[in-house]
């Protein structure tokens, strides 16, 4: 199959077929040059976040609520327009819609559809979902304002949301780039039918102004579930909406959800939340879908969708509907010039006990302890399937973090043991062992065992091991051949995230674009 063209006109059926193979972007990486790129590799969509630029025209929760009350075409400046004096020039409303009118030109000379993306932070306590008082904002810096900061009530903030969206179909709803509305990234309502409600007023407001484009609504818990939208949904306990189900054709909707299960393996050492997964391969061993409680291997596409995907997939065989897998990547850590560091007090550094191992040298264990260390989320509790190889550093523990119960003398003893130690950027494998993780390193020996040690006795930092680096392209290659296979078998369409212009985190490298190529001009993968 040959490139896909797609625009306005046939982008209903496009995403009715499963022909939409594209990538993730912001205004800023998106010009001419990038555009021909994107077209050139077999992609023929960019989902477009609007809120993410480098070069000033940086949207944030309350330009979201002026241009919902006053349109895209003010020439008041933006939130950070006003707040921030390191940005120049001084970028308007109206200098975002032209910069945006713009990207979508380009995308569209080259056969490229516009997916447009609104995103920011929120959570279960978010003003969306549930009720809080205003909060102050930031008089200046980049850092994004409270959303919503008038809203105290969701009511009020989900108002806001209707009238951007309002706002943007009346300004560039008749653009032939146009092929969605992606009205929410990753919602994570306090209450799971509280989406499925929203989604349908947000639908309904822009069916009012556009009724053409297509509107992409995500699942809930971060983009990962759709079963807040099947009637008397398992999540609610409660019949949910289903107008989006019923109406999807007439109301062309789109559903949408984001892969990057399993995350131990993706996010691997990205942030604090899974620090403690760096160096875990993919495919490991075995997986563990802490949904379900099964645990089971992912060798081939076909076991990753049955462990994590397989609900995405009823879905769409029951209501014959069209799924968007909106984003799914995994960490390139040559595009990183270091993983996340946590800070100095950070539970996930914590060391737990240093002590003889039975087999001879010494284990260092990072477990839970009054829900401090390591935790094993991720990671079946079968010893030895989940073992990652990492480069460790042990470090004394700060007097900051120390018990004030625990005498001196004590913790003299325990630096001297880590000093002994001498750890630092040791490769290790790190492996669970009941409820913590386990470093044992061979050939050193007389260090004594503290007694009686019940609270955190160091620090400990984890960096990419040598071997990790090495095999971190294979593990990169192997994700995206298996998710792009399950979206060739189930018609799913599909964006990798991300594509940009400088080398991040989520770049593809050369091997993994080949796979995304080959899939978005229809070549079957083998995974």
């Amino acid at each position: 199959m040959s490139f896909v063209r797609v625009n306005k006109n046939n982008a209903w059926s496009c995403w009715q077929q499963g022909l939409i193979a594209g990538g993730n972007a912001s205004m800023a990486d998106v010009d001419q040059t990038f555009a021909l790129l994107g077209a050139n590799k077999g992609l023929n969509a960019l989902r477009l976040f609007l809120n993410y630029s480098d070069d000033g025209y940086w949207l944030v929760p309350t330009d979201y609520v002026a241009i919902g009350n006053n349109g895209w075409n003010q020439t008041t400046a933006t939130t950070l327009g006003q707040r921030n004096p390191a940005i120049s020039p001084i970028r308007t409303y109206a200098d975002v819609a032209q910069k945006l009118q713009q990207v979508m030109d380009n995308c569209g000379s080259v056969g490229m559809g516009v997916i447009l993306t609104l995103g920011f932070w929120q959570n279960t306590s978010d003003r969306m979902w549930v009720s809080k008082e205003a909060d102050s904002l930031p008089t200046s810096g980049w850092r994004e304002p409270d959303p919503y900061t008038e809203a105290t009530t969701p009511e009020i903030a989900q108002q806001y949301l209707i009238n951007f969206w309002r706002a943007t179909a009346t300004r560039f709803g008749t653009h032939p780039a146009l092929i969605g509305y992606d009205i929410l990234n990753e919602p994570v309502p306090a209450v799971h039918a509280a989406w499925a409600s929203l989604a349908n007023r947000v639908v309904d407001a822009i069916r009012a102004v556009d009724t053409a484009t297509p509107v992409i609504v995500e699942g809930t818990d971060y983009g990962n579930n759709l079963k807040c939208f099947f009637p008397d949904s398992p999540t609610t306990g409660a019949p949910v909406p289903d107008a989006l189900i019923t109406y999807s054709a007439p109301k062309k909707v789109v559903f949408s959800m984001h892969a990057y299960s399993p995350v131990g393996a993706t996010h691997n050492g990205l942030a604090d939340w899974a620090y403690e997964s760096m160096g875990m391969p993919y495919p490991p061993a075995e997986a563990w879908n802490l949904t379900t409680g099964v645990k089971a291997p992912i060798n081939t596409a076909a076991q990753l969708a049955a462990l994590y995907y397989q609900h995405i997939i009823t879905f769409k065989r029951t209501y014959k509907v069209p799924v968007f897998v909106g984003e799914f990547s995994y960490i390139n850590q040559s595009g990183s010039p270091q993983y996340y560091e946590p800070e100095p007090d950070n539970a996930h550094r914590l060391v737990t006990r240093i002590r003889n191992a039975p087999t001879g040298g010494v284990e260092v264990h990072m477990g839970r302890l009054d829900s401090l260390g390591f935790r094993i989320d991720y990671a079946p509790d079968t010893a030895g399937v989940y073992e990652n190889t990492v480069r460790l550093t042990v470090q004394k523990l700060p007097a900051n973090l120390r018990d004030s119960t625990i005498d001196a003398a004590t913790y003299d003893q325990w630096d001297a043991i880590v000093t002994s130690l001498g750890i630092v950027d040791k490769e290790v494998t790190v492996k669970p062992a009941g409820k913590s993780y386990v470093v044992q390193i061979p050939g050193i020996t007389q260090v004594i065992e503290p007694a009686g040690a019940t609270t955190p006795v160091a620090l400990i930092s984890l960096k990419p091991s040598v071997q990790h680096q090495s095999m971190q392209a294979a593990s990169r290659k192997n994700y995206a051949k298996h998710i792009v296979r399950i979206c060739q078998d189930e018609g799913f369409s599909w964006a990798w995230h991300a594509l940009e212009k400088s080398p991040r985190w989520w770049n593809p490298t050369t091997d993994v674009m080949s796979v995304l190529r080959d899939g978005a001009m229809g070549r079957k993968i083998i995974a």
